[in-house]
């Protein structure tokens, strides 16, 4: 998970060292915790490519590339797992290809009131539709209201899912996400062409992003070798116009 000591704030950009400190994915192998194996890891780095390689008992492989953009201190990665003994491994389930948890300004738990909070200062996740053959789609109506909830509006304690459906990436929900509050935020992107699923959840001071393939749970057959969905973060400042 990222912490927010790992931000560092210069001339108004985050310089993020999470890349070189951080793990960046979670899966379980039957019934334990990836980070809960043994495992060594090693890392190679090459200008702006940082390569990290685990090693699991038992023949497990995984390789998590990781890209820092300079020109807009975005960062993507994907990860490759591979089985490189001769036997099938245990199930893998639970497969997060991002689980990353960010720094957001603070924010106080909701106060259930007779009236809605503030809607400037709110944390908002401009969350589009995909394709759902109707007047709006590719549209987030950021303030909307559902049920008496302002559904693109996230407060501590809250977690919000979003997939696609009908195994289209841009099928009910596209998968792209800025979460913004004021005046500082993230644009997320899921990098998968069928069927993908996220969870955001606040805190009073962290913003969590969880991204992956749906309904992960298979063995990996002896050598075998896949790669995960992949995953862009950019942090910005500045109104959601001008993040895009």
């Amino acid at each position: 998970m990222f912490s927010r000591n790992n931000f560092v704030f210069i001339e108004g950009r985050y310089i993020m060292e999470f890349l070189k400190t951080n793990k960046r994915f979670f899966f379980k192998l039957g019934t334990t915790r990836v980070w809960d194996l043994n495992y060594k890891s090693e890392v190679t780095e090459d200008n702006n490519t940082l390569i990290t390689t685990y090693y699991f008992e038992g023949g497990l492989k995984v390789t998590n590339i990781a890209k820092k953009y300079e020109k807009f201190d975005a960062y993507e990665w994907v990860n490759y797992i591979e089985n490189t003994s001769d036997t099938p491994t245990d199930i893998i389930s639970e497969l997060w290809d991002c689980d990353c948890t960010l720094p957001l300004e603070h924010e106080s738990p909701r106060k259930w009131e007779a009236y809605f909070p503030d809607t400037n200062t709110a944390t908002k996740i401009y969350a589009p539709t995909g394709s759902t053959w109707t007047m709006d789609e590719f549209y987030s109506n950021i303030d909307a209201i559902k049920d008496n909830n302002r559904i693109n509006h996230i407060y501590p304690g809250m977690t919000k899912s979003y997939s696609a459906s009908g195994g289209r990436s841009s099928e009910n929900n596209a998968p792209f996400f800025n979460i913004h509050k004021n005046g500082k935020g993230y644009i997320f992107a899921v990098g998968w062409t069928g069927q993908w699923n996220c969870l955001v959840e606040r805190t009073e001071d962290d913003i969590t992003f969880k991204s992956k393939i749906e309904d992960t749970h298979f063995k990996v057959m002896p050598g075998e070798k896949f790669r995960t969905s992949s995953v862009v973060i950019m942090p910005y400042e500045g109104n959601v116009t001008a993040s895009h």
